[in-house]
């Protein structure tokens, strides 16, 4: 993964940290801070809302945190199952290589089922 840069104030180019920062700054600014470790604090908080409690309507009314642990046990899950029931040749592969050669099968087979069932 590497680190890009947008143009700032440009929510199209930087649209969800745009969001993000709109979001902290809205709710940082209802409350007033008198000294440098209150909006730490108050920042701090805001994070934890953010990523833990917040239903956030672009992840289907998930939290990001839960999104993020489903994301990673769906990814571990995957890899066991692919240790357990894949041939040496095919262990090498990708997540995403197996799912288009699923996905290929599974049309091969429906488009077969179609052709006997028509006959």
């Amino acid at each position: 993964m590497s680190h890009t840069r947008g143009r700032p104030y440009h929510p199209m180019t930087q649209s969800k940290i745009e969001r993000y920062h709109g979001s902290m700054k809205n709710q940082t600014l209802l409350e007033n801070c008198y000294l440098p470790g209150q909006l730490e604090q108050r920042l701090a908080e805001f994070v934890v809302h953010y990523n833990n409690r917040r239903y956030h309507e672009s992840l289907d009314n998930l939290k990001p945190a839960v999104r993020l642990q489903l994301h990673a046990l769906a990814y571990n899950r995957a890899n066991f199952m692919r240790t357990l029931a894949l041939p040496e040749a095919v262990k090498q592969w990708s997540l995403t290589s197996l799912r288009e050669k699923l996905v290929k099968i599974g049309a091969k087979v429906a488009r077969h089922g179609r052709y006997v069932y028509s006959r």
